[in-house]
Protein backbone atom coordinates (compact mmCIF):
# COMPACT_ATOMS: atom_id res chain seq x y z
CA UNK A 1 0.00 0.00 0.00
CA UNK A 2 0.80 3.38 -0.39
CA UNK A 3 1.62 5.85 1.80
CA UNK A 4 -0.45 9.05 0.34
CA UNK A 5 0.12 12.84 1.26
CA UNK A 6 -3.12 14.13 3.00
CA UNK A 7 -3.74 17.55 0.70
CA UNK A 8 -3.14 20.58 2.98
CA UNK A 9 -7.02 22.01 3.76
CA UNK A 10 -8.35 24.79 1.91
CA UNK A 11 -8.85 27.94 3.79
CA UNK A 12 -12.64 29.19 3.52
CA UNK A 13 -12.57 32.76 4.39
CA UNK A 14 -14.94 33.93 6.30
CA UNK A 15 -18.29 36.18 5.00
CA UNK A 16 -17.87 39.38 5.62
CA UNK A 17 -20.36 40.90 7.41
CA UNK A 18 -21.72 44.18 6.20
CA UNK A 19 -22.92 46.83 8.52
CA UNK A 20 -26.04 49.22 7.47
CA UNK A 21 -27.64 52.47 9.11
CA UNK A 22 -30.99 53.09 9.10
CA UNK A 23 -31.95 56.87 10.07
CA UNK A 24 -35.22 58.24 11.81
CA UNK A 25 -36.32 59.18 8.07
CA UNK A 26 -35.84 56.03 6.60
CA UNK A 27 -32.65 56.43 4.96
CA UNK A 28 -31.15 53.02 4.53
CA UNK A 29 -27.20 53.16 3.12
CA UNK A 30 -25.40 49.54 3.41
CA UNK A 31 -22.08 49.83 1.55
CA UNK A 32 -22.03 51.79 -1.90
CA UNK A 33 -25.81 51.44 -1.86
CA UNK A 34 -28.14 54.21 -0.21
CA UNK A 35 -31.91 53.87 -0.77
CA UNK A 36 -34.25 57.01 0.73
CA UNK A 37 -37.03 58.86 -0.45
CA UNK A 38 -35.10 60.37 -3.49
CA UNK A 39 -34.99 57.08 -4.71
CA UNK A 40 -31.84 54.76 -5.00
CA UNK A 41 -28.66 55.16 -5.76
CA UNK A 42 -25.13 53.18 -5.77
CA UNK A 43 -22.13 54.79 -5.71
CA UNK A 44 -19.42 52.51 -6.96
CA UNK A 45 -16.96 52.08 -9.60
CA UNK A 46 -17.43 48.85 -10.29
CA UNK A 47 -21.38 49.62 -10.68
CA UNK A 48 -22.53 51.80 -13.85
CA UNK A 49 -25.83 52.50 -14.62
CA UNK A 50 -26.25 51.75 -18.25
CA UNK A 51 -27.82 54.19 -20.65
CA UNK A 52 -31.09 52.93 -22.14
CA UNK A 53 -31.13 49.81 -24.70
CA UNK A 54 -32.16 52.44 -27.60
CA UNK A 55 -31.05 56.25 -28.23
CA UNK A 56 -30.21 57.40 -24.70
CA UNK A 57 -33.88 58.28 -23.58
CA UNK A 58 -36.36 57.35 -21.07
CA UNK A 59 -39.26 54.67 -22.19
CA UNK A 60 -41.55 52.86 -20.00
CA UNK A 61 -44.85 54.02 -20.55
CA UNK A 62 -47.33 52.29 -22.48
CA UNK A 63 -48.43 54.51 -24.82
CA UNK A 64 -45.13 55.49 -25.77
CA UNK A 65 -44.35 51.70 -26.68
CA UNK A 66 -47.60 51.80 -28.51
CA UNK A 67 -46.97 55.06 -30.89
CA UNK A 68 -43.75 54.73 -30.92
CA UNK A 69 -43.37 58.04 -29.28
CA UNK A 70 -41.16 59.03 -25.79
CA UNK A 71 -42.96 60.28 -23.30
CA UNK A 72 -43.07 63.98 -22.29
CA UNK A 73 -41.85 62.87 -18.29
CA UNK A 74 -38.52 61.11 -17.94
CA UNK A 75 -37.93 58.50 -15.12
CA UNK A 76 -35.28 60.57 -13.61
CA UNK A 77 -38.16 63.23 -13.61
CA UNK A 78 -40.44 60.93 -12.22
CA UNK A 79 -41.74 60.94 -8.05
CA UNK A 80 -44.37 58.68 -6.45
CA UNK A 81 -46.96 62.01 -6.42
CA UNK A 82 -46.39 61.81 -10.34
CA UNK A 83 -48.41 57.92 -10.29
CA UNK A 84 -52.06 57.26 -9.88
CA UNK A 85 -52.16 53.89 -8.18
CA UNK A 86 -54.78 51.59 -9.71
CA UNK A 87 -54.55 47.79 -8.75
CA UNK A 88 -52.11 45.30 -7.78
CA UNK A 89 -50.91 43.30 -10.42
CA UNK A 90 -48.80 40.36 -7.82
CA UNK A 91 -46.89 39.95 -5.12
CA UNK A 92 -43.53 38.18 -4.31
CA UNK A 93 -41.08 37.45 -1.52
CA UNK A 94 -39.71 40.85 -1.91
CA UNK A 95 -42.41 43.50 -2.46
CA UNK A 96 -45.63 43.80 -4.45
CA UNK A 97 -45.97 44.89 -8.56
CA UNK A 98 -48.89 47.85 -8.81
CA UNK A 99 -50.10 49.46 -11.64
CA UNK A 100 -49.81 53.00 -11.79
CA UNK A 101 -50.93 55.58 -13.97
CA UNK A 102 -48.35 58.17 -14.92
CA UNK A 103 -51.06 61.59 -13.66
CA UNK A 104 -49.26 63.52 -16.56
CA UNK A 105 -49.35 61.50 -19.43
CA UNK A 106 -51.86 59.28 -18.71
CA UNK A 107 -49.26 56.12 -19.75
CA UNK A 108 -49.39 52.97 -18.13
CA UNK A 109 -46.54 52.25 -15.78
CA UNK A 110 -45.43 48.94 -13.18
CA UNK A 111 -44.47 50.15 -9.88
CA UNK A 112 -42.38 47.53 -7.97
CA UNK A 113 -42.71 48.24 -4.15
CA UNK A 114 -39.89 46.28 -2.50
CA UNK A 115 -39.95 45.57 1.74
CA UNK A 116 -37.75 44.21 3.56
CA UNK A 117 -36.78 43.57 7.06
CA UNK A 118 -33.24 45.42 7.58
CA UNK A 119 -32.81 42.86 10.45
CA UNK A 120 -32.72 39.84 8.83
CA UNK A 121 -29.41 39.60 6.95
CA UNK A 122 -30.48 36.92 4.11
CA UNK A 123 -33.64 39.08 3.74
CA UNK A 124 -31.46 42.03 3.15
CA UNK A 125 -29.16 40.48 1.34
CA UNK A 126 -31.41 39.08 -1.28
CA UNK A 127 -33.05 41.96 -1.65
CA UNK A 128 -29.99 44.51 -1.81
CA UNK A 129 -28.74 41.84 -4.59
CA UNK A 130 -32.15 42.46 -6.52
CA UNK A 131 -31.77 45.92 -5.70
CA UNK A 132 -28.44 46.38 -7.86
CA UNK A 133 -29.59 44.00 -10.25
CA UNK A 134 -32.41 46.20 -11.29
CA UNK A 135 -30.49 49.17 -11.22
CA UNK A 136 -27.94 47.71 -13.71
CA UNK A 137 -30.53 46.86 -16.35
CA UNK A 138 -30.60 47.91 -19.41
CA UNK A 139 -34.48 47.44 -21.23
CA UNK A 140 -36.13 50.09 -23.71
CA UNK A 141 -38.86 49.48 -21.12
CA UNK A 142 -37.47 50.53 -18.14
CA UNK A 143 -37.66 53.37 -16.77
CA UNK A 144 -34.73 55.45 -15.25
Amino acid sequence: MQNRRRPEPLAVPQEKKTTYTLTNAGKFTEGDLTISREGLQINSPNTTRPSSANDGTQRGEDQASRDGGEPSTSGSDLTLDDLEELGVIGSGSSGVAKKVRNKHTGGLLVLKVIQFDVGSDVIRKQVTTELRTLYGASHRNIVR
